[in-house]
């Protein structure tokens, strides 16, 4: 894993070029340049389905846990595996999804388990509080 900084900070979704952290977290993850990855949330409300495509055009896929059914069943509707949080696993490298320490939206960042690996945002916070969301890309 390598750390890539994000290079957009507007918490919403209408802007824009709203936040590219989750941009920046697969970059991280995946050990590519930021340019090398989509900014996913540019595809508005089809943005998961961009990162889905985006990882099985490199022989990758996703697999997440969340406690919010809508979301489950988001991921789930597109051939996405999704358990609940308290079974992701401790040991491998995710994309965990949680509340901003800036309080301002939803934030992503690189863990091991709960050790911080990297933070897009230059701060170098993490998430503030539980996640709501957790990714493993493999």
């Amino acid at each position: 894993m390598i750390g890539v900084h994000q290079t957009s900070f507007v918490a919403s979704m209408e802007a824009p070029i709203p936040g590219n952290c989750i941009q920046a977290a697969v970059a991280s993850v995946l050990e590519l340049p930021l340019d090398g990855v989509p900014h996913f949330l540019l595809f508005g409300d089809w943005w998961g389905i961009a990162l889905i495509r985006f990882l099985q055009a490199r022989g990758l896929s996703l697999r997440t846990w969340t406690d919010r059914d809508d979301w489950a069943a988001y991921w789930v509707e597109q051939g996405v595996p999704s358990e609940p949080l308290a079974a992701a696993p401790a040991d491998q490298v995710l994309i965990v999804s949680g509340p901003s320490p800036r309080g301002d939206w939803l934030h992503v960042a690189v863990y091991r388990g709960t050790e911080l690996l990297h933070d897009p945002h230059p701060e170098g916070n993490g998430i503030a509080g539980d996640p709501v969301e957790i990714w493993m890309i493999s």
